[in-house]
This record gives structure tokens, C-alpha cells and sequence, in this order.
């Protein structure tokens, strides 16, 4: 009897400890199931983009060739540049020099002061002949509340001071200022090549398909500039620095170029880029609280505002060039080029 009752026990410490070792492998195993799928799901990640760069790669090797200026001698039309402007004091006077050398015909600047907490308006003042003149306003696009604006005699050159919004809503100040027919939207620490503009603007005025059209961007790192011209442009030696180049390089000339072959860009640099006036104002300027038109209240029931201005207008715009059943295109010139000062810092900027 007492070997019955020892041999039920120990049959139960075997049973326990089966159990116990059973349960204990078990999760392992669970935990490396999860783990390899999790592995899978990176590696088919990382192949399908690296096969989607691939592809645009080619796309850009097919279709890069020459670019022609069927515009070349031809007047363009009337384009204001729009250059939002937030604690900039330290830029500013140099981008608006680079602005007016630009070679173009006729444009003018509009410097938007957002609420600036240093001297970028006095700056600006000291620097121009600047006289206090009513300006025609259109008001398209609701914004934050303007404190007062100035102009040069010429009328070339407009600043614009307003209580702090943001760069979408000091954009939107400055297109109900604007009179050309074309807006360039341009950061206050981006240098342009002197026929950016003129290059870009061709791209909307020979094809009226395009509402939107950028340049290719490089990083200002090293480069020495001198009355708004390059006239250094060496690598760095940084490798930090010379990744970033890199990264430039396949985003910004090889990936949108290519997306541009596609027609499919979604974001267009909001350091360089064009768009028809009329286009902006029908599907209600670039998004912020105060924006209050009939189409994006169509689309936002309630107020809306993001910091991802640049890629949301241009989302929007294909949207308002779709439900009208209008032919929509987007541009990226090869040959407008923009050094964009925000990478990092200008070996010397005279």
C-alpha cells in the first residue's frame, strides 16, 4: 500500500515537472516566432524601398538629358517672391540682396516679419530706404491681424510686420499683398542660383498643367558666397557632413526627379518653390487655425492647422485639381539651384 501511495507521488512530481518544463519552453519558442516574423516584415521593408530607390534611380538615368528654354527671350510673368520670416536678423538683409539680383524680369520681394522677437524688421530698415505707403491688399486668405507694412519706392520690395502665426499663415499674408501671377515661396537662409527663378517659373508658364514646380536643393555646408553667388562650392571633410550630402543628393535630385517623371511628388520643397496665385487662393491658401474658405472648410469640418505646410497644399492642390476634373502636373527643374543654409553653416557668406 505504501508503495502505491510513493509511486502516485512520484508520479506526480514527474507530471509537475513535465508541465513546468513544457510551459517553460514554450514561451521561448513563442517569443522567437514573434521575432522572426518581425525580422521578415524589416527585411521586405527595406528590400521594397530599397527597390523603389532603385527605381526611380533608373527612371532619373532614362530621362536625364539636356533641359531646353523654350521661354529664352520670351518675357515671363509677373512673380512675387514670398519670404516668411521669424527671428532672421542674422539672414535676412543678405537674402533680400540675393533676391534682387535675381535675373528676372519683373518680380517683386515680400518679406513677411512674423512676430520676430529680435531685430529682423530693423534690419531690414536700416538697409533699405523703406517709406510707409498704403498697399493694395486683397483679402483672399484670413491671417493674423497685420501691424504694418512698408514698401521701397520703387515698389519692388514690400515688409510686411503682423503678429506671430506661423510660416503657412505669413505666406498667406503675403499672397494677399502679392500682384504677380505666380508665388515663390523661398526660407529666409536659402541662397538661389541667379536663374532659379527664371528656369522654375518656365516649367508653369510653357505648360499650364503644372501648378507647382521646385529646384534641386544642396546643403551650404563649406561653401563660400559672395554678393549672393557661389564662388566655392569644395566638399567638406566632415563625414557626417558629406552623409547629409548624400542624403541630399538621392531625396531631393534623384528621388524627386524621378517621382516628377512619374508625376507623382507629393511635397515640394517649402524652401524653394512655385505656384500659380490663382491656384493657391481656389483651394484656400496654405492651411493654419485662421484659414476659413469654402473648399478646405469642405474638407476640415473644423479648424486645422499643420507643420507639414509644404507636403499638405500640395496634397490639397491634386485633390482640388482632380474633383475638378482638371489636368494636373507637377515640375522639377534640374538646372534652379538652392543651397539650403538651415543644413548647417557657410564657410564665408559676403
Amino acid at each position: 500500500m505504501q508503495g502505491c501511495v510513493c509511486s502516485k507521488v512520484i508520479c506526480r512530481i514527474k507530471r509537475s515537472n513535465y508541465e513546468h518544463k513544457s510551459n517553460h519552453q514554450l514561451t521561448p519558442s513563442l517569443e522567437n516566432y514573434f521575432i522572426r516574423i518581425a525580422e521578415k516584415l524589416f527585411i521586405i521593408y527595406f528590400l521594397g524601398y530599397f527597390a523603389f530607390d532603385l527605381l526611380l534611380f533608373l527612371i532619373f538615368l532614362i530621362t536625364f538629358r539636356k533641359e531646353s528654354n523654350p521661354y529664352s527671350g520670351k518675357s515671363l510673368p509677373k512673380t512675387s517672391i514670398i519670404v516668411p520670416a521669424y527671428n532672421e536678423e542674422v539672414s535676412i538683409v543678405n537674402c533680400v540682396r540675393m533676391l534682387c539680383a535675381l535675373d528676372y524680369d519683373d518680380f517683386e520681394i515680400i518679406v513677411v516679419n512674423d512676430g520676430s522677437a529680435d531685430n529682423t524688421s530693423g534690419e531690414l530698415v536700416r538697409e533699405f530706404e523703406f517709406i510707409t505707403r498704403e498697399i493694395a491688399v486683397g483679402n483672399h486668405l484670413a491671417t493674423m491681424e497685420m501691424v504694418s507694412a512698408f514698401s521701397t519706392g520703387d515698389g519692388k520690395l514690400i515688409l510686411l510686420n503682423k503678429k506671430n502665426g506661423g510660416k503657412a499663415d505669413s505666406i498667406n499674408a503675403g499672397i494677399n499683398y502679392s500682384t504677380g501671377e505666380f508665388i515663390c515661396t523661398i526660407d529666409a537662409d536659402s541662397i538661389l542660383d541667379r536663374d532659379s527663378l527664371k528656369r522654375v517659373v518656365i516649367e508653369l508658364a510653357e505648360d499650364k498643367r503644372v501648378f507647382v514646380a521646385g529646384g534641386q536643393i544642396a546643403v551650404s555646408n563649406d561653401t563660400e558666397i559672395v554678393d549672393g553667388r557661389v564662388v566655392n562650392s569644395r566638399m567638406p571633410t566632415n563625414v557626417l557632413v558629406l552623409w547629409q550630402i548624400t542624403e541630399y543628393i538621392k531625396s531631393f535630385l534623384v528621388s524627386r526627379l524621378g517621382l516628377s517623371k512619374l508625376n507623382s511628388i507629393l511635397i515640394m520643397s517649402g524652401a524653394f518653390s512655385v505656384f500659380r496665385k490663382s491656384d493657391l487662393i481656389n483651394a484656400g491658401g496654405f492651411l493654419t487655425s485662421k484659414s476659413n474658405s469654402n473648399y478646405i472648410r469642405s474638407i476640415f469640418k473644423t479648424s486645422k492647422s499643420t507643420v507639414c505646410e509644404d507636403m499638405e497644399i500640395i496634397v490639397r492642390l491634386w485633390r482640388y485639381y482632380h474633383e475638378n476634373n482638371l489636368k494636373g502636373q507637377s515640375s522639377l527643374s534640374l538646372k534652379a539651384a538652392l543651397l539650403d543654409g538651415s543644413t548647417g553653416q557657410c564657410k564665408k557668406f559676403i
